[in-house]
């Protein structure tokens, strides 16, 4: 054998270990990422042990309750910017930076993907932050972030693939590529989430009910107004402490229908219903203590009676049950990063 059939004999083998050992590596690397995803507790978020509940059945205290650093964006943003704990965020960096007016043109609608919002930032060129988007200046990497969990329910495969449809447009328009994370661990991700936020969703509802005479529609705003309430432009009354909203109100007319409390409306009113959001309400706040105080303000001026859904009295012990009831939910929203009424807790349980 020449030494040339040698030497290409040695390379043959050298390059046909080589491929074995990419193999090798490729495949830990995707059993790696199988396992973070089926067995990953990145935080406090998603620490916890779930129960099978869903979201928006009803359960009876005795008052009536329904069962629902990050990098941070500047420049008037809404709110703390993207939550890697809540959100699945695709980012993409630029060879050279590019004006934020193309940015804005690329992005255009690119709001929501099935009932999850979708939040838009770009790292400015200079100096590096994250913020809102502005037309005249140039950013270095755009960032956009899918929630995973809200009301609605996980992030779904329709969901998501509504949402990477989106990045890959934007990518064209901008001319760039685009990584995407896997779906299988994204909607794992959510499912989790989705899960811990289920049972640290409640509702809480009373009602203030005629004792013999019906309310016009003007008596009742004007009454409601006396006692606190400001009214929506829908028609539904809402309770602000410190300029947060504590709680809801909406009129019932005497077929059991829900209408709006607005001027020319002439349905005869024969009972309110206040709603008590838990996890959007400021804990601070102490919202359940002024929900039954501002009720029975309210019964009070109208000659009411304070009931639950089954029309039975709101006594107090059945207060004291409800409250008790409640400190260990605004304990578990602590601990799980999710302050009632935080802004997290607003996005979360929208």
């Amino acid at each position: 054998m020449s030494q040339l059939q040698l030497a290409l004999l040695i390379a043959g083998l050298i390059l046909i270990v080589g491929v074995i050992a990419l193999n090798r590596w490729q495949l830990w690397q995707a059993n790696k990422k199988a396992g973070a995803a089926s067995n990953n507790e990145p935080d406090s978020l998603l620490s916890q042990n779930r129960s099978t509940t869903i979201r928006g059945e009803r359960t009876e205290p005795r008052i009536s309750t329904v069962s629902g650093e990050s990098s941070t964006i500047t420049s008037g943003s809404a709110d703390s910017g993207f939550d890697d704990d809540v959100e699945e965020v695709v980012s993409v960096s630029f060879d050279d930076p590019l004006i934020g007016q193309a940015l804005l043109e690329a992005c255009a609608g690119f709001e929501r993907a099935g009932a999850k919002p979708v939040k838009i930032a770009a790292t400015h060129a200079i100096s590096h932050k994250l913020e809102q988007i502005r037309p005249d200046e140039f950013y270095s990497g755009l960032h956009m972030a899918v929630l995973l969990a809200n009301r609605s329910g996980a992030l779904n495969a329709i969901e998501y693939s509504e949402f990477i449809q989106g990045v890959l447009r934007v990518a064209e328009k901008l001319q760039v590529s685009i990584e995407t994370p896997d779906m299988k661990y994204v909607l794992l991700r959510a499912k989790a989430l989705d899960e811990q936020l289920a049972k640290l969703d409640m509702q809480m509802a009373i009602h203030i009910v005629t004792n013999g005479a019906v309310w016009s529609v003007e008596m009742v705003t004007r009454a409601a107004v006396e006692a606190g309430f400001a009214i929506r432009p829908n028609g539904w009354f809402v309770y602000f402490r410190s300029g947060a909203e504590i709680f809801q109100m909406y009129a019932v007319d005497t077929e059991g229908r829900q209408i709006a409390a607005l001027p020319g409306i002439k349905n005869q009113v024969e009972a309110l219903s206040i709603i008590f959001d838990v996890p959007r309400a400021p804990e601070i706040e102490m919202p359940f203590q002024t929900l039954i105080a501002v009720a029975r303000n309210l019964a009070t001026r109208l000659g009411a009676s304070v009931v639950d859904d089954h029309r039975n009295p709101v006594t107090d012990a059945a207060i004291i049950q409800v409250q008790d009831q409640l400190k260990p939910l605004y304990s578990k929203l602590r601990g799980m990063e999710v302050q009632a009424g935080s802004t997290r807790a607003l996005r979360l349980f929208a």
